[in-house]
């Protein structure tokens, strides 16, 4: 079996496992390829940003950690409450955040907590960033998207491992070639996919804690200067162009339900 084969095979046999809960509003490829142009032209002539190698002194980390308690104590509370509008009552509804000790403009969730490096903490220069980024990690945590990849990449694994005997069966020597490609073609397929659900879900979060939810679609195009590929490609996680359009759309959305008076929940895949 050719291990081009395999990625098909993985990727027919993972539809449906993704793990996704809300109906994202998805741009359209006309969209997207508009917001690609503009976001070149906004980029032209403007100097990258390098963050990898900096270090922060103990005071400045300092200063960081009281910089995000003050916006945990705003978020926390309308955060609890919207993990709860969704359906989870479990503790992935309690926002624990750290700033952790890894290099480079990143953050992650590992189901239990949120880890936000010095770095982004000093590349999202305004509090609303901090919260959107921290509200994307949490969406994340609550939407149980760190337990449906794990799942996504076990089960493409396996497939993969299927192909490994195959090849195994006919006299080819795979190395457990198909093993490691089958999760990584997993990972790969649904995690930009998850990445939009998080910045829908953030969104909402953003908008009932009162931050200014109409301008978090400006991080991911700051985030150009720092990483001018991901306007262009895609791996685990979305074009920015991708990103701000789905999340321009989210912002209409809201925008909508608050005319309505409705309650500023995400669309279920469900209803």
């Amino acid at each position: 079996m050719r291990f081009s084969a395999i990625l098909l095979v993985v990727t027919f046999a993972l539809a449906g496992c993704v793990g996704q809960k809300l109906a994202v509003p998805y741009g359209n490829e006309r969209e997207i390829e508009a917001e690609k142009h503009a976001q070149e032209r906004a980029l032209h002539g403007v100097a990258t940003l390098d963050y990898s190698t900096l270090r922060y002194s103990a005071s400045k980390k300092k200063k960081m950690v009281k910089r995000m308690q003050g916006i945990i104590n705003r978020l926390s509370p309308h955060a609890i409450e919207f993990c709860r509008d969704l359906g989870v009552t479990d503790k992935r509804c309690t926002m624990l955040v750290e700033i952790g000790k890894g290099v480079g403009v990143n953050a992650h969730a590992d189901g239990r907590k949120i880890v936000v490096y010095p770095a982004l903490m000093d590349f999202a220069k305004s509090d609303n960033d901090v919260a959107f980024i921290v509200s994307h990690e949490y969406a994340h945590q609550i939407l149980g998207h760190i337990a449906a990849t794990r799942r996504n990449m076990m089960i493409g694994g396996m497939l993969g491992m299927v192909a490994d005997v195959a090849v195994a069966a006919n006299g080819g020597k795979s190395k457990a070639t198909g093993t490691g490609l089958g999760a990584q073609t997993a990972r790969l397929f649904y995690s930009p996919a998850l990445e939009l659900e998080a910045d829908y879900a953030a969104l909402y979060l953003l908008a009932r804690a009162g931050f200014d939810y109409r301008r978090a679609p400006e991080f991911w195009q700051k985030m150009n200067v720092h990483n001018p590929d991901s306007i262009y490609v895609q791996t685990t996680h979305p074009t920015t162009p991708a990103r701000y359009v789905t999340m321009q759309k989210t912002i209409a959305e809201i925008e909508r339900k608050k005319r309505d008076k409705r309650l500023l929940i995400p669309n279920s895949k469900l209803n």
